[in-house]
């Protein structure tokens, strides 16, 4: 019997969209990264786990997403639109 792996990569957030929503994170975690404006890159700025939140700066400036979110894992996610 042959046994193999499967990753999949979820994006949740792109930096530099525009959005206007926030995520609520219900299960699972994520993984945050973003360059900076002088292309320092960031990989694994943060991680967020169950009850973290993100895409709050984009709601409440109206600014594009200033990070890239990827979930590590299964993640469910509340919306707030």
């Amino acid at each position: 019997m042959l046994s193999t792996k499967m990753i999949i990569v979820i994006f949740v957030a792109f930096k530099n969209d525009i959005a206007f929503d926030i995520y609520f994170i219900s299960q699972g975690s994520v993984k945050v990264s973003m360059v900076d404006t002088q292309n320092q890159a960031y990989p694994n700025l943060r991680t967020l786990q169950t009850g973290d939140h993100f895409g709050e700066i984009s709601m409440i400036y109206g600014c594009p997403r200033t990070a890239t979110v990827t979930c590590n894992d299964y993640c469910t996610f509340a919306v707030l639109l």
